[in-house]
């Protein structure tokens, strides 16, 4: 077997679904690098720690209903911790994102 060529990066064409390609290609921009480097940026960094999209939205909410709830707007419902009941709250609002984004495709 011949000796494998190191210097030249691989290359291939990459499929992307409908409006991703802006959307890589503004984040590039704003990162100051190329398109190429944001793909790589992304592909090389670490995972949320197995967090999935639907626990990321919900992390994302909960500080707003932790706020709302200090300041009396927000009442969760139910029996238990409060530090639970907003969680579950946070995990309905992202239930609910999650729908939306499904029926919004």
């Amino acid at each position: 077997m011949g000796a494998v060529n190191r210097s030249k990066p691989d290359q291939f064409q990459l499929r992307l679904p409908r409006g991703l390609r802006d959307e890589l290609k503004r984040a590039a921009e704003t990162a100051g690098r190329s398109l190429n480097s944001e793909i790589i940026a992304r592909l090389e960094a670490p995972e949320h720690d197995g967090a999935t999209l639907r626990d990321q939205i919900a992390m994302a909410a909960l500080p707003s209903i932790i706020l709302a709830t200090s300041a009396g707007q927000h009442h969760p419902e139910g029996d238990g911790d409060l530090i639970d009941l907003m969680a579950r709250d946070a995990y309905a609002m992202a239930d609910a994102m999650m729908d939306a984004r499904k029926g919004s495709s």
